[in-house]
């Protein structure tokens, strides 16, 4: 399962989603800040920062689509 979130979501789309959410839990050796966590139904979850920085002002719409076909993409090709 995949789950995204942010803080601050009224600043959106100008600051993107940075939380990538994955259960059962991954390492996908990236380290940073991760915090792990489990649901209402007993399932383990590891909540990810993965900011992508790196291209979302290079991105022509600032969408979720952008989002999940570009970054979250990324995120997977990595794992």
């Amino acid at each position: 399962m995949l789950g995204i979130s942010f803080h601050g979501a009224e600043h959106y789309p100008e600051y993107p989603p940075h939380w990538i959410h994955v259960s059962p839990p991954i390492d996908d050796g990236m380290g940073g800040a991760v915090h792990r966590y489990q649901d209402e139904e007993g399932r383990d979850w590891i909540a990810l920062s993965r900011p992508p920085t790196d291209l979302w002002d290079l991105l022509p719409t600032k969408s979720m689509y952008a989002f999940m076909n570009e970054h979250v993409r990324r995120f997977w090709a990595r794992v």
